[in-house]
């Protein structure tokens, strides 16, 4: 699936540059990620132009999650990463469908 392909990509680049240093941990870095192609999903495959809540999805991975420390500490890595995602994912399709 070429969602989950933009999201490993994205995740293995920025990984030495967020985990490898030390600015978050690999549990949380890993929950972005699942929260991007949860969103980049609902986006494409299920054709939902809404704008899902990324801290309400992260919350169901981190349930103490509160909103000062989302927005503190995650919400502008996670959009940046999600932006990332949205952008490779765009591309692959774009590729993928002028292949066939």
């Amino acid at each position: 699936m070429l969602i989950k392909k933009s999201c490993r990509d994205v995740e293995k680049n920025n990984s030495p540059k967020y985990v490898g240093k030390g600015k978050i941990t690999s549990n949380i870095f890993e929950s972005y990620f699942r929260v991007i192609e949860e969103v980049l999903i609902e986006k494409f495959i299920g054709m939902d132009g809404e704008d899902t809540s990324l801290y309400e999805l992260l919350k169901n991975h981190i349930p103490v999650l509160t909103d000062i420390e989302y927005k503190k500490e995650h919400r502008n890595i996670l959009e940046y990463l999600l932006k990332q995602a949205k952008k490779d994912a765009v591309k692959l399709l774009k590729e993928n469908i002028s292949a066939n």
